[in-house]
């Protein structure tokens, strides 16, 4: 057993189904059918509304979060986050297991460093530090990273008492 919807029903159906194309798209699309349709009187009425179409073009004005805002804007290259990933499935063809990504604050960018292990982050840090300072010309005020242990430098304290 079918229903059919009738009136109304029918129209909004068969826009749901295409779509939402605009009132011109659709009436052409059935003007210029080839199939049964053709025989059915489906052209939307200029009072045609639909709930779904008309929630679409509202606008929002965008909002930042006070939460997530930071507290200062950030120059390019002034603040890094940083972290390391692992993948002990797959290694690169040079053997490298481990990958290090330096994240600019302001404009998004990502460096990524491939990396035997762990410990060789102290080095690129200093190769992503260098390249800040000379090609940006920019002075690196900040790097955000996690807690973890491959960040802790054993000698910055002892380097931090003798100065």
């Amino acid at each position: 057993m079918v229903s059919m919807a009738d009136g109304k029903e029918r129209l909004e159906l068969w826009h749901d189904r295409l779509g939402h194309p605009g009132r011109n798209a659709f009436n052409a699309l059935f003007r210029h059918a080839q199939w049964p349709v053709k025989k059915l009187d489906l052209r939307l009425p200029d009072d045609f509304q639909c709930e779904s179409c008309v929630k679409g073009k509202l606008t929002r004005k965008s909002f930042r979060s006070s939460n997530n805002a930071p507290s200062r804007e950030w120059l390019v290259g002034e603040r890094a986050h940083s972290d390391i990933w692992v993948s002990y499935a797959v290694k690169s063809y040079s053997g490298k297991r481990y990958f290090a990504a330096f994240i600019d604050e302001a404009s998004r960018f990502v460096t990524l460093f491939l990396l035997t292990e762990r410990s060789e982050i102290y080095e690129k840090f200093g190769i992503y530090y260098e390249y800040v300072k000379t090609q940006l010309n920019v002075r690196m005020k900040d790097l955000q990273m996690d807690n973890a242990k491959e960040y802790t430098i054993p000698e910055a304290s002892a380097r931090r008492s003798m100065a």
